[in-house]
């Protein structure tokens, strides 16, 4: 009887516990973060906090601040990919941030919480992803030709938000509307 109920725990544990999710913690972001200046050739950033964002009274985020200015959107769950944003510029002020970068962080947020809650499975892709980040440096992997470039891609469009003068030459002062 005692058999049959340790094979069957024992089996019960190999099929539940792949399915949830791994929390990453401040070490883990400081080792990706890392790894990412390393890669873009931004050694000379060094990381000079590590603030958690919040949904609902849970980490789902990290914003690795750069000394030099900037900051990196990290993924607290592993089921997400690892780096979400990056910027080596500006800073990060929530009084300040832009609308669209706000809704960004927030669809952030919720899509992390939604995998939470409903024990969503790492893919083999973002798997790799965060083994490349968290690995053992010292001996890299090889990745096939396709892999590199698909996880390999230049920013598109480099945004700078905000609107300095001339934009609004023709609208009046005190204009309600944006």
């Amino acid at each position: 009887m005692n058999l049959t109920r340790l094979l069957t725990l024992t089996l019960l544990l190999l099929f539940v516990l792949p399915t949830y999710s791994k929390k990453v913690n401040k070490d883990d972001v400081r080792k990706v973060v890392q790894k990412v200046l390393t890669d873009k050739n931004h050694s000379s950033y060094k990381i000079e906090e590590i603030i958690p964002s919040l949904y609902k009274s849970d980490t789902v985020l990290y914003f690795a601040i750069l000394d030099k200015g900037g900051f990196l959107i990290v993924s607290a769950d592993n089921t997400a990919p690892p780096v979400l944003g990056e910027t080596y510029y500006g800073e990060y002020n929530t009084a300040k941030m832009p609308p669209a970068l706000h809704y960004l962080i927030e669809r952030y947020q919720y899509s992390i919480n939604y995998l939470k809650e409903n024990n969503i499975e790492q893919t083999p892709e973002i798997k790799s992803q965060w083994d490349n980040y968290l690995g053992d440096n010292s001996n890299p992997k090889s990745i096939s030709i396709t892999e590199g470039i698909l996880s390999s891609v230049s920013p598109l469009l480099c945004t700078i938000w905000g609107q300095e003068s001339g934009y609004n030459y023709y609208c009046p002062d005190n204009s309600p509307a944006g």
